[in-house]
């Protein structure tokens, strides 16, 4: 959906999924998702652009998509620093919730624990971010649909 939008200098998407949907990461998406499971239970399996672990969508999140033209090549940490800082301002003026940080290369963190995960897909020049927040955590449909993951922060 921003892919398609690229013409303009900065294009958004801010959504709640309906239904469960798994998103692989582009490089080996196989080994991280119980494909029969999700199969017999109708969840679609995409593939994202960007990189990172993959991860269940579901009414419990909140997914971000910011595609914007950029004149840095290789600063992906910088761009993951302002996202982040957004958020933590977002979430502290506006909702009066105080207590986020960054950790890893890109999660936010409250009261130790991850609740945004994000990832990047870079062409030379445009970017797309995509950023996940679990408001509300299902983790029996986490753990349904994916493999524990092979890396993992202390504060998953």
């Amino acid at each position: 959906m921003i892919l398609s939008q690229a013409e303009k200098a900065v294009a958004h998407h801010i959504f709640i999924p309906q239904k469960p949907v798994v998103v692989m990461a582009r490089s080996n998406p196989e080994a991280d998702c119980f494909q029969d499971f999700c199969v017999s239970q109708n969840i679609p399996m995409l593939r994202r652009l960007g990189g990172g672990g993959a991860v269940v969508l579901y009414p419990g999140s909140l997914v971000v998509s910011i595609g914007m033209w950029v004149d840095r090549y290789f600063d992906n940490p910088l761009f993951f620093r302002l996202f982040n800082k957004t958020f933590i301002a977002f979430f502290s003026q506006h909702l009066g919730i105080d207590g986020f940080y960054q950790d890893g290369i890109s999660d936010l963190v409250y009261q130790e624990k991850k609740c945004l995960g994000s990832s990047l897909f870079r062409s030379k020049n445009y970017l797309l971010y995509q950023g996940s927040v679990l408001v509300t955590s299902d983790i029996p449909l986490i753990n349904q649909c994916l493999a524990h993951p092979s890396r993992e922060p202390n504060y998953r």
